[in-house]
Order: structure tokens, then C-alpha cells, then sequence
């Protein structure tokens, strides 16, 4: 045997034992995640599983092939099933909780009065597309906030119509 197949041989050897050790060299913090991730992403899937058997019931029940008191036991249990799913769910952090939604009211709040601000400040009246100055400076539309040409009457980008000075 030469060298090179020799150091092949000790350097495929040292692979196969990293890679079969490697759950015993992964910290419990990183077992635990994908095992938590693993469980979540079987919740989501029996939730989605269910919410399809459902709409199959709810389906067969409209297209008369259930009758109405099968169709109330078994929608009635399907229902049980999701409720523990999603109870499943929010324990692992899953759901959303009473602090995140009121956070999420609060940010999207703040986003609605940012861009009001922002469409009051684009509002400023135009009355023509070149300053009163007469620089080559392009005015912007006030409905979508786009660069307008001088001369324009209405907006290339949104076909807003632009006021037009009137004639002293």
C-alpha cells in the first residue's frame, strides 16, 4: 500500500466517526430545538389534516351524502381533535398569545400613522409640474408619490390627475 491510500483510508475513517458521533457531540440545547421543531411541524401538518377532512365532511354533507346526525357526530369529533392540536400548538409557542397580538395591534398602529403622516406630507398640493421659480426641479405626484415632468397633467405612474395653475 503507498502512502496517499493509506492517509485515504485514515481520513475516510475519521469522516465515518464524526459522522456517527456527531449526535453524541451536539449539545442538548440544539436536540431539544429540532425535537421541538420536529413536534411543531407535526401539529401543523395534523391541524392542516384535519381542517381538509372538514371541509371533505362539510363537502359530502352538502352534496347530500351524509345524513345531517352522522355528519353532526363526526364534524363534532373532528373539531375536538383541532382543539387539541391547537392547544398543542400554543404551549409550544406556536400560537399567538393576548401580548403578542396587542403588540402587533400597537406596531401596526404605528405603521397606519406613519404612513398618514407620509401620504399628508406627499398631499401638498401641486399646481404645476416645474417650481414657480422656473428650475428644471420635477415636482412629485401627491397620490402615489411618483417624480412628475414638467408639463404633465396627469401622473404617468397612477394616471392621477394634477391641478393646473390658472392663467392670471
Amino acid at each position: 500500500m503507498t502512502v496517499g491510500s493509506i492517509l485515504l483510508a485514515v481520513a475516510l475513517l475519521v469522516l465515518a466517526g464524526l459522522y456517527v458521533a456527531r449526535p453524541l457531540l451536539e449539545s442538548r440545547y440544539q436536540r431539544r430545538r429540532r425535537r421541538r421543531t420536529s413536534i411543531r411541524q407535526a401539529l401543523l401538518l395534523e391541524k392542516e389534516a384535519i381542517l381538509t377532512q372538514l371541509r371533505q365532511l362539510d363537502f359530502d354533507f352538502e352534496t347530500g351524502k351524509l345524513p345531517e346526525e352522522d355528519y353532526q357526530r363526526t364534524r363534532a369529533a373532528y373539531m375536538s381533535e383541532a382543539v387539541t392540536v391547537l392547544r398543542q400548538l400554543d404551549e409550544l409557542g406556536g400560537g399567538s398569545t393576548v401580548e403578542s397580538v396587542e403588540e402587533a395591534v400597537d406596531l401596526d398602529s404605528d405603521i397606519e400613522a406613519a404612513i398618514a403622516r407620509r401620504r399628508q406630507h406627499l398631499a401638498a398640493p401641486v399646481t404645476s409640474a416645474t417650481p414657480s421659480n422656473g428650475t428644471s426641479e420635477a415636482k412629485f405626484c401627491p397620490d402615489c408619490g411618483q417624480p412628475l415632468h414638467p408639463g404633465d397633467k396627469f401622473c404617468s405612474h397612477c394616471g392621477h390627475k394634477l391641478a393646473t395653475p390658472q392663467p392670471a
